[in-house]
């Protein structure tokens, strides 16, 4: 019965994340940074794998803004949301809110 070798292909706890390798590959990172994920992808099938794969498929980042809630809609939410809710968790939800 002949033994196989099977390692396992996935990220390991010392890969870089998929953000450091996109940012790497864009050039992105500082010097130090990306001489260090250029030393782990001459050891690491599964994280030049995944380059390859953000690569094949990476998008734009799209940059969103955000703004604020009219009035009218947050006053009717919280209408909504004390009709719903008890009063501990509407006032919970209202202070949250207002702290963002």
């Amino acid at each position: 019965m002949a033994t196989a070798i099977v390692s396992l292909f996935n990220k390991k706890v010392g890969c870089p994340s998929s953000q450091d390798l996109l940012d790497y590959d864009q050039a992105c990172l500082a010097s130090a940074h990306s001489l260090c994920i250029e030393g782990h992808l001459i050891d690491c099938d599964f994280c030049n794998a995944e380059l390859q794969l953000l690569n094949r498929y990476q998008n734009t980042r799209d940059e969103y803004s955000f703004v604020e809630m009219p009035l009218q809609l947050r006053g009717l939410a919280e209408r909504l949301l004390h009709n719903t809710a008890t009063p501990f968790q509407a006032s919970r939800r209202f202070k949250e809110n207002r702290r963002t």
